[in-house]
């Protein structure tokens, strides 16, 4: 069995749900998940590794790597630096055929039935969102982000994101996803627009509802292994459905409770995952109604104009006005060349 390491670098206090990502993730047995933090007290299992280093540690891991000076003020912008943690970190990813990124928002269900030796025998990398991504170990996967300074490509320059306070999306569709198409072409495994074996959704709507098809739905975790249901436009189950199996779904962004006491966990047969809730059991009838989809919306725009501003005002308009054509104009290219949402 091909060898493969997660990676994700955390920073201040790990999130609510990190109960239930250990659990789904510690039943991934023959993957090795390190998580990088500055948060102690946390003790490893057997595929669950912390490693303690500060943020101007990590930071420092990054920096030596290049000539010029970086910009890395906040732990936010780490997403910029993600293609580049097989270099920063040798000594983790060293042992593995494949390194891989995993974000804290994630729920695992079988990753080896979706990700077998067969698909990464074929792949170089597998998967395209920064949440989820592996790359075979070797200096072309893991300099591939260097290739983002060519003049020939649309991609978002590491150069130039590095030194940008600003996300850039290098690790997804900035960045990784324009390379691959570029230069890999049928040596990567693409999921984001079939979702054939990870499950994102947008977090702008109430319910979980795909990118790509006009289909709502909620998920059960049954030990190890993840399912999902199909749900009417109010989020009650349908009937006399076969729930599909899924490597992951992404939770991003979105506030959820846990409705039992989960320091118990570990000794749940099923864990039901709806907007906004953790549950014990199958929920029954409607979730949610049209004015608490509004509602929600509503919230989200409010939010989101927040986040913008905000950035605006710590990072600088100057700045900002660069970063935003080129994002417009990256974005255009994918969807008019690429077909991508």
């Amino acid at each position: 069995m091909k060898t493969i390491c997660l990676l994700n670098i955390w920073m201040g206090k790990l999130p609510e749900n990190f109960a239930f990502w250990r659990l789904s993730a510690e039943k991934n047995e023959s993957i090795d998940f390190f998580i990088i933090t500055d948060q102690e007290g946390y003790t490893d299992s057997s595929n669950i590794h912390f490693v303690y280093m500060t943020f101007g540690q990590v930071r420092e891991r990054f920096q030596r790597l290049f000539p010029f000076k970086i910009k890395l003020r906040t732990p936010y912008k780490l997403c910029d630096y993600k293609p580049v943690y097989a270099e920063a970190f040798p000594e983790i990813v060293a042992d593995y055929e494949f390194w891989g990124l995993c974000d804290l928002d994630l729920v695992f269900g079988d990753i080896r039935k979706f990700v077998s030796d067969d698909i990464l025998e074929k792949y170089d990398k597998v998967l395209e969102a920064g949440n989820l991504t592996f790359f075979r170990n070797k200096p072309e996967m893991n300099q591939l982000y260097k290739r983002s300074a060519d003049s020939d490509n649309m991609a978002y320059s590491y150069k130039k994101a590095f030194r940008c306070n600003y996300p850039c999306y290098l690790d997804e569709y900035m960045g990784l996803n324009i390379l691959t198409w570029k230069y890999l072409d049928d040596r990567v495994l693409r999921d984001q627009t079939t979702e054939r074996i990870v499950q994102d959704f947008s977090w702008e709507r109430l319910d979980f509802h795909s990118y790509v098809r006009d289909e709502s739905f909620v998920f059960c975790w049954k030990g190890g292994k993840l399912f999902r249901y199909l749900c009417d436009d109010f989020g009650e189950i349908l009937p006399d459905q076969i729930p599909s199996e899924y490597a992951m779904a992404h939770i991003q962004k979105r506030k959820m409770a846990f409705q039992f006491d989960v320091n118990a966990i570990s000794d749940l047969s099923e864990i039901w995952i709806v907007p906004g809730a953790y549950m014990e059991k199958m929920p029954e009838g409607p979730l949610y109604t049209d004015e608490d989809k509004k509602e929600y919306r509503m919230q989200y725009q409010k939010r989101n104009k927040k986040r913008m501003i905000k950035s605006i005002l710590t990072h600088g308009v100057l700045g900002y006005i660069p970063h935003f054509f080129r994002r417009r104009r990256i974005v255009k290219w994918l969807i008019t060349e690429k077909g991508f949402f």
